[in-house]
């Protein structure tokens, strides 16, 4: 993560998991590959858990609170996630266009669920995309200023997404604050107070050499 993508040499990968070149050559067939296998296993591990729980809410509104909140989480907690977003371009086509379909996806719920509100009465005449993609980086481009130190800031963050998205978006009159999210305001809650997010992103920090075999052709 120090390093970046072309600072980290298979040399240096190797002596930080403690393993050999042929070991890790078992399981990858080269650098790139390992970059996709750790950006693979992040958005498995706290995207895709969000995109679904999203799918699950009927609730538009709600809906979107689930994005603010676990996404906010999600990229507060973890500083890898900046080194992930930037080295998005080195990925080879095959891998890249798996990545984008999953933001994609996330796109697309998010327009949708605008749509939805728009149907309702409930926002302003809004461009839905243009309002998607600004969610989208109001919460993904956190990770360029925000300290990782003090995640006790992060409810404070929320609070201000949620304030200054929902006070631009909603008609008079509607409130977001009467959409409960399930759980309260500490959503995805999981065992011992903590949430999903970190509970599965923790098992994430190292390279999975053990749970992938090498791509044989």
């Amino acid at each position: 993560m120090q390093k970046g993508y072309h600072g980290m040499s298979t040399t240096d990968l190797c002596q930080a998991l403690g393993i050999s070149k042929p070991t890790l050559y078992w399981y990858f067939k080269d650098k790139e590959d390992i970059l996709f296998s750790v950006h693979k296993d992040r958005l498995e591990s706290r995207v895709q858990p969000i995109l679904a729980r999203m799918k699950e809410t009927k609730d538009p509104l709600v809906r979107l609170r689930i994005y603010i909140h676990d996404y906010t989480k999600a990229v507060c907690l973890y500083p890898d996630t900046r080194v992930l977003i930037n080295e998005t371009a080195y990925l080879a086509p095959e891998h890249s266009e798996w990545v984008h379909r999953l933001w994609a996806d996330l796109l697309d719920l998010l327009r949708g669920t605008l749509h939805e509100l728009k149907q309702d009465g409930k926002i302003n005449e809004i461009d839905e995309l243009f309002a998607a993609f600004s969610l989208i980086g109001m919460v993904m481009w956190t990770f360029t200023w925000f300290d990782h130190t003090r995640p006790e800031a992060i409810t404070r963050l929320i609070d201000t997404i949620e304030e200054v998205f929902f006070a631009g978006l909603l008609k008079p009159g509607v409130s977001w604050r009467t959409s409960e999210l399930g759980g309260g305001k500490k959503s995805q809650t999981g065992t011992g107070g903590r949430s999903r997010i970190e509970e599965t992103g923790t098992a994430a920090t190292t390279v999975s050499v053990r749970r992938r075999k090498k791509q044989t052709t």
